[in-house]
């Protein structure tokens, strides 16, 4: 089986991204012994409601398992000075399928 390597393509719609340039862009972090890529920046939550506010994103986990030229979309949790908090795997997406990511 083929794995999630800095080589590997994400593909979102007709945009391709590599794994390395993601990394290089978005930023990463390592948890638990996995290290995790963000897919983009960190979406602040609501600063009106709290004094200092989680912050949320995507991403993939280096080392994870390519199943059907697909890998598992991870939730990352930070706190507002940038540690994480957790990742979640939340299994299914609005339709029910695996909330996977495409990767050639």
């Amino acid at each position: 089986m083929a794995e999630v390597t800095e080589n590997s393509v994400v593909v979102c719609g007709v945009d391709k991204y590599k794994v390395s340039e993601l990394k290089r862009v978005y930023g990463s972090v390592c948890y638990q012994g996995g290290e995790f890529v963000f897919l983009g920046f960190p979406v602040v939550g609501d600063t009106v409601r709290s004094y200092r506010p989680d912050s949320y994103v995507a991403a993939v986990e280096l080392g994870d398992e390519i199943f059907d030229g697909q890998a598992f979309h991870y939730h990352v949790t930070l706190t507002y000075d940038g540690h994480v908090r957790e990742v979640l795997y939340d299994g299914l997406d609005d339709a029910g399928r695996p909330d996977t990511v495409d990767i050639e």
